[in-house]
């Protein structure tokens, strides 16, 4: 049996002047080392990969079939941005389109069956990483890491973190359209 952990409390919290410097450079190494551990290094694409290409494969490979307007939203993406992907990703035999029965303009998207078998390895290896770095510690110290980790996943879909990500997102699109 696990022994309790009490997180400090909102107003706790708001005390706290924030992460130092130190301290957010430190998580990056760690978020970075631990990616790096989890990620197959085996599994090099067979081609070149953009990030938002990989992002879709691991979508795609969660939600077997969806449409295209799910999978912007999804990627948080606007729709031009998601079709742009998906057809590199044709070209690149990674998935397959089905237009609907019902609505011809509705189109279903699913990984080809090679993509399908890449994000069974690629699963199979990121959950036995995870189950090595896991072990490493005993289960108290592994319900507090759990726990953790989901209040920084929680965090990092508030509004504070996607109001952030939003404004840099912006600032990108501007300084792209100065060009």
């Amino acid at each position: 049996m696990s022994e309790s952990v009490n997180f400090p409390q909102q107003t706790e919290i708001a005390a706290v002047s924030g992460a130092a410097e130190g301290q957010v450079l430190e998580l990056i190494d760690c978020f970075d080392t631990i990616v790096n551990a989890v990620l197959p290094q085996s599994m090099e694409p067979e081609e070149e990969t953009t990030l938002q290409e990989v992002k879709a494969l691991h979508l795609l490979g969660r939600n077997p079939s969806c449409t295209v307007s799910e999978f912007a939203r999804a990627l948080d993406v606007t729709l031009s941005t998601a079709s742009h992907t998906l057809d590199r990703l044709a070209r690149k035999r990674a998935l397959k389109r089905t237009r609907s029965l019902q609505d011809r303009r509705v189109v279903f998207i699913s990984l080809a069956r090679k993509s399908l078998k890449r994000q069974k390895a690629f699963l199979e290896h990121r959950t036995e990483a995870c189950r090595v770095l896991l072990n490493q510690l005993n289960a108290a110290e592994r319900d507090l890491t759990i726990s953790i980790i989901r209040r920084l996943a929680e965090a990092s879909r508030s509004e504070v973190v996607s109001t952030f990500t939003a404004a840099g997102r912006s600032r990108s699109h501007a300084a792209k359209d100065r060009r």
